[in-house]
C-alpha cells in the first residue's frame, strides 16, 4: 500500500488512507502523510496536500526535505506566502540542495516580489543548468525590467525547451528584445511561439503592438476595432488587447478610456496587473486627467472621473497625496462633506504610515471634521496638531477651525 505509484489515483490515495487508520507502526502512518501530502499535490489540491503534510512535519523532528519543499508548493497554491517561505527555509536547513531552495522561492517571488525577483533569479541562474530553472530565473529577472540580463540567457536556453515550454520561452525572448528597442528581432522570436492557443493569440497582438511602434502613431486609430474585440475575450489575449489599447488611447489623449482598460486588466487578474506596470500607469494616467481637470476648475467632472478611475489600492503607489488632496478640496468646494472626509481620512493615514508630519493636511482634516458637523473630532485633531506637529504655520487657521467647533459644539444642529 506504500509503494510509490506512477500517478496518483483515487484508489492509492484510498490505499494510503487505510494504512493511515489501521496501521500501528508510526513510521509507516508518516509515510503514509507523506504519500497522501504528493498525491493530492499531484491531483492539484493543495488544500488536502496542505492538511497531510503539515500534519507530517509537525509530529516528526527529522529533516523531511521533500516533505518541506512539497508542503512550501501546497502554501504557495494557497497564498499562504509567510509559511510557504518558511517551509523553503527548513529545507535549506535540512540539506536541500541550492537549486531546490531558489526554485521553492520562485513562486513568492513571482508573486510577491518577497524574496527580490532579481536576487532569486540572478542565484537561480547560478546554481542551475536545468534550462526549464533557468526559463524561470530569466522571467525573475524581466519582472524587475532587468530584460538586458535576461536575454543571453533567453538565447542559449530556448532551443534547449521541450516544445510549449519553448513557446513560453521565445514569447519572453520577445519580450527582452522589444524591451531594449529591437523591433525585429522582438517580432522574429514572437512568431516562433506559433499562432496556435492562447499564448499564440498573446504573441500575435505583441508583434502588432510592434509593427504599430514601426509603423507611427497615425496608423494606430485602425487597429482599434479589431482589438476592441478581442479586448471582450477571456484569458490572457483579452488582457493584451485591453493592454494595447490602454497605450493607444493614451497616446491619444484619451485617459478616460485609457484608464478604464487598464482598470478592467486590474479587476480581470489582480495578480498579474500588480506583478507588471499596471498600477504605475494607471497612476500615471489617473493623476494626468485630474491635474488637467483641477487646473480648469471643472470640479464635477474632476470627482466624477476620480470616481471611475481610482481605485484604493493605488494609494500604495503614490509618491506623495497632492492629487488626493486635489480631489478632497474639489469634493469640499461642491459641498461633498463626508467624501471630503472620507479622503482627508485617508491621505492622513498615507502620512501616519510613512512617518511622515504633514500639518496642511491636518488642518484640512480639523476643517472638513467641522464642515461635516462632527466638532469634538475636529478639536481632538486640532490638540493633536498643536501636541505632535510644528503647527506654527497653520496656527491661524487652526484658531478660525478651532472657534467653528466650539460654537457648533455650543450650538448642536
Amino acid at each position: 500500500m506504500l509503494l510509490i505509484e506512477d500517478r496518483a489515483t483515487w484508489t492509492s490515495i484510498d490505499g494510503y488512507r487505510h494504512v493511515l487508520t489501521s496501521s500501528p507502526n508510526p513510521e509507516e502512518q508518516q509515510i503514509a502523510r507523506y504519500r497522501l501530502g504528493a498525491a493530492y499535490t499531484a491531483m492539484d489540491l493543495p488544500r488536502e496536500a496542505s492538511y497531510y503534510l503539515h500534519d507530517l512535519l509537525e509530529g516528526d523532528d527529522r529533516p523531511l526535505i521533500a516533505a518541506s519543499l512539497l508542503a512550501a508548493k501546497a502554501d504557495f497554491s494557497l497564498s499562504r506566502w509567510d509559511e510557504g517561505r518558511k517551509h523553503c527555509v527548513v529545507a535549506a536547513a535540512a540539506g536541500a540542495r541550492k537549486d531546490q531552495v531558489l526554485s521553492c522561492l520562485v513562486a513568492p517571488s513571482l508573486a510577491t516580489g518577497v524574496p527580490a525577483p532579481t536576487d532569486v533569479g540572478r542565484s537561480l541562474a547560478v546554481a542551475s543548468g536545468d534550462p526549464r530553472l533557468l526559463l524561470l530565473a530569466s522571467q525573475l529577472l524581466q519582472m524587475d525590467h532587468r530584460h538586458k540580463e535576461a536575454l543571453p540567457l533567453l538565447e542559449a536556453i530556448v532551443p534547449q525547451l521541450p516544445t510549449e515550454l519553448a513557446r513560453v520561452g521565445n514569447l519572453s525572448l520577445g519580450d527582452a528584445h522589444y524591451a531594449l528597442g529591437d523591433l525585429d528581432l522582438a517580432i522574429a522570436a514572437w512568431s516562433e511561439v506559433k499562432r496556435k492557443g492562447e499564448l499564440g493569440e498573446v504573441a500575435r497582438l505583441r508583434m502588432q503592438m510592434a509593427r504599430l511602434v514601426a509603423e507611427g502613431r497615425e496608423n494606430w486609430a485602425r487597429s482599434i476595432p479589431e482589438l476592441s474585440r478581442t479586448a471582450e475575450t477571456d484569458g490572457l489575449a483579452g488582457m493584451e488587447a485591453h493592454f494595447l489599447l490602454a497605450q493607444i488611447e493614451q497616446v491619444f489623449g484619451n485617459m478616460e478610456q485609457a484608464a478604464q482598460h487598464l482598470n478592467d486588466l486590474w479587476t480581470r487578474d489582480r495578480k498579474l496587473a500588480t506583478e507588471g506596470d499596471i498600477p504605475e500607469r494607471l497612476l500615471a494616467v489617473c493623476s494626468e486627467r485630474l491635474r488637467g481637470l483641477d487646473r480648469q476648475e471643472r470640479d464635477v467632472d474632476l470627482v466624477a472621473f476620480f470616481s471611475d478611475c481610482w481605485r484604493e489600492e493605488l494609494d500604495d503607489y503614490l509618491p506623495d497625496t497632492a492629487i488626493l488632496q486635489r480631489v478632497a478640496l474639489a469634493n469640499e468646494r461642491l459641498g461633498l462633506h463626508e467624501s471630503a472626509l472620507r479622503l482627508q481620512l485617508r491621505i492622513v493615514t498615507i502620512h501616519t504610515a510613512a512617518d511622515r508630519d504633514d500639518p496642511a493636511a491636518m488642518r484640512h482634516l480639523a476643517r472638513l471634521y467641522v464642515n461635516a458637523n462632527r466638532p469634538q473630532e475636529a478639536l481632538d485633531t486640532i490638540q493633536y496638531a498643536r501636541r505632535n506637529l510644528k503647527a506654527s504655520e497653520i496656527a491661524g487657521p487652526l484658531r478660525v477651525t478651532e472657534a467653528r467647533a466650539l460654537e457648533a459644539l455650543d450650538n448642536p444642529l
